[in-house]
């Protein structure tokens, strides 16, 4: 039911030019992949913060991703200059019926990582509440 609400908020901020922040807490794992080992799966919560006003997502730990194309059903985030990305986010995309979410992020010591979670609303940024 909570994430039949985080939808509907997604979708009905889409229509409003100025709407505040959404923000969501995604439980999901990540798979880290390093070329020549065997791939690290961990589980982890993560904030999401979509702004439509801004026209970018926010994946806790990085900075802001812009909105590439979104429509009812989905939103597609990607950094501007995927080739010369060094870190952060290079891609991603949430699923606006089913609350479902996945992003491909670049590190700087740990390879790439993919992560995919379920999400639901959350008051604030879980990355602001831990501070």
């Amino acid at each position: 039911m909570r994430a039949i609400v985080a939808i509907a908020t997604l979708a009905l901020a889409t229509g409003a030019a100025n709407a505040a922040p959404i923000y969501l807490a995604c439980d999901g794992k990540t798979t880290a992949i390093r070329q020549g080992e065997k791939d690290r799966v961990f589980k982890e919560v993560r904030s999401l913060t979509v702004d439509f006003s801004a026209k970018a997502v926010t994946l806790e730990g990085q900075g802001p991703t812009p909105i590439d194309w979104m429509d009812e059903t989905w939103v597609d985030f990607a950094a501007k200059d995927q080739e010369g990305l060094v870190s952060g986010v290079l891609m991603g995309s949430i699923d606006r019926i089913r609350g479902w979410m996945y992003a491909h992020i670049i590190t700087l010591t740990d390879g790439v990582h993919i992560f995919e979670g379920a999400c639901k609303p959350a008051k604030k940024s879980l990355e602001r509440a831990r501070r």
